[in-house]
């Protein structure tokens, strides 16, 4: 795969992920009222404990997606089918296995179901909605290895189309039974068809990509499972970490506040996911081209290119997040209602969280590549302990104020100092370097905020129009000042790159 080909790839799949997961983004804004209407707060409360739930399940792959994903993407640039269909094959069987345990781990959850809900409809329901789930995460497992293909080979145009497909369809019906009255248990019927159709098509489509692929147990390599093992028990850690700084939250405030409080605090905390999914959505095919340059020892070029990509996450994260904290407000009230702003100081934390965790989201894809994550995993475990009791302390007095403050201060710390520090000390980059790319741009965004802050207050008016127009007004303008005073100037001649000829003279009459 040469440079250009590599480039294009991730552009133009970069992009349809972007506009896939626009539309989700959108989509979801829009039904979200119509759902809660429809379930009301205590039901879609109990869907959120659900798919926190069902969300825990994730770490049942032991990081062996992650880790399938590397060792293909290295054997790919090394040109080895027959190593490619053993590392799939391979992997194929270990998934299997994992999808036997899920079934066993969904029928734990149901034998314990008793303790945290009481006889009657709630559990009921529970119980079924978790079954439907539980059956669809063990379908998935199955299907987890072509993921690996599609992304070794960054065809992420591919998955980007059959997640706009199934968008699509499950919209449309959730709609259609919604409103012909039917419950949850409809929202997880559906969720479970249109996710397995899915992992069909992503199936067909790895084939399609890679014709060498076999799956067969004469290329199984029982030595290869402690390699895939050792490399994703890191992951696992890590993902545990995840669970307890965000998935835990729903349970804690629950547990101590009622459901309808976790409908409340999932508006805050669905709006920062989004921007974190964007933001993945736009930076997380850079782990493959990281890992080439593993491959090939090229050090130099991954320095370059760490900074670099991060620069454009600095830039990106600081484009959109401050700009949804500003307008958050009154977004939420005509979007939920006035008996919903109180999810905007939530927000408002966990914003600023999201802040620095998106601006130094890039060290974590370079100890991926490197395989030293075991160090992300030990500090993001941490994190989650620390999130997880802080939440607990703070929620009695602060209510879901108090599980933001909760899952925001370990972030900061680990974001904004332990992520870097290594990261740069593996790479042989001066911290301080670093730190002087964050500071130049962290300077000039406040002063940038801090005047449309005072501009959208004195403008604003409760209307979609109205604060989407000042929003991208806000964008397009620190888009300008970005460009003239902060983007350097190896990222203004990648962009240079990107732009089509005829309009090369344009462009450098504007630089």
């Amino acid at each position: 795969m040469n440079k250009n080909s590599t480039l294009h790839r991730l552009i133009s799949g970069g992009g349809l992920r972007a506009i896939s997961l626009t539309l989700s983004i959108i989509i979801a804004f829009l039904m979200m009222p119509f759902v809660v209407k429809h379930l009301g707060e205590r039901w879609y409360g109990l869907w959120v404990i659900v798919g926190s739930l069902i969300g825990y399940y994730g770490v049942l792959d032991f990081g062996l997606s992650s880790a399938c994903q590397r060792f293909i993407a290295k054997a790919l640039h090394n040109d080895k089918d027959g190593e490619i269909n053993t590392i799939v094959s391979s992997s194929f069987l270990l998934f299997s296995a994992l999808s036997i345990f899920s079934i066993l781990i969904t029928c734990f959850v149901l034998w314990l179901s008793p303790m945290f809900f009481p006889v009657g409809e709630e559990l009921r329901t529970f119980q079924v909605v978790i079954s439907i789930l539980g059956i669809k995460t063990a379908i998935m497992f199955l299907f987890m290895v072509f993921n690996g293909i599609i992304s070794a080979h960054l065809r992420y145009d591919i998955d980007s189309y059959i997640e706009i497909f199934k968008l699509a369809l499950r919209t449309t019906l959730i709609f259609l039974y919604l409103t012909m009255g039917y419950s949850i248990v409809a929202l997880a019927v559906i969720t479970l068809l249109t996710e397995t159709l899915g992992y069909i098509l992503i199936a067909i489509s790895a084939k399609k990509v890679y014709t060498p692929l076999r799956i067969s147990v004469k290329n199984i390599d029982p030595s290869l499972f402690k390699k895939l093992l050792n490399y994703s028990k890191s992951t696992f850690i890590a993902s545990l970490g995840d669970i307890l700084r965000f998935r835990i939250d729903d349970l804690v405030i629950a547990k101590f506040i009622g459901l309808a409080a976790v409908t409340h605090y999932s508006i805050a905390i669905q709006l920062v996911n989004y921007i974190g999914q964007f933001l993945n959505t736009l930076l997380g095919g850079f782990l493959p081209v990281f890992t080439k340059y593993v491959a090939q020892n090229n050090n130099d070029t991954m320095k370059e290119k760490f900074l670099l990509v991060s620069e454009i996450s600095i830039f990106l994260t600081l484009l959109i997040v401050p700009t949804v904290m500003i307008i958050g407000e009154s977004f939420i009230k005509i979007w939920m209602g006035e008996q919903f702003v109180d999810a905007y100081i939530p927000l408002l934390i966990l914003g600023f969280a999201a802040i620095l965790a998106g601006c130094n989201r890039v060290c974590i894809t370079v100890l991926y590549a490197k395989a030293k994550h075991h160090y992300f995993a030990k500090v993001n475990i941490l994190e989650g302990i620390a999130n997880l009791v802080l939440s607990i302390v703070l929620v009695r007095e602060y209510g879901i104020i108090g599980v933001a403050i909760g899952t925001a201060i370990p972030t900061i710390l680990v974001k904004t100092y332990l992520l870097p520090k290594y990261s740069c000390e593996l790479l042989e980059i001066n911290l301080n370097e670093y730190y002087k790319l964050l500071g130049k741009y962290f300077i000039v965004t406040l002063l940038f905020y801090s005047t449309f802050f005072w501009f959208y207050q004195s403008n604003i008016k409760d209307t979609y129009i109205h604060i989407v127009f000042l929003a991208a007004i806000s964008c397009f303008l620190y888009l300008l000042v970005a460009f003239f005073l902060l983007f350097s100037d190896n990222l203004k001649f990648y962009i240079k790159q990107l732009i089509p000829k005829r309009y090369l003279p344009f462009f450098r009459k504007i630089i």
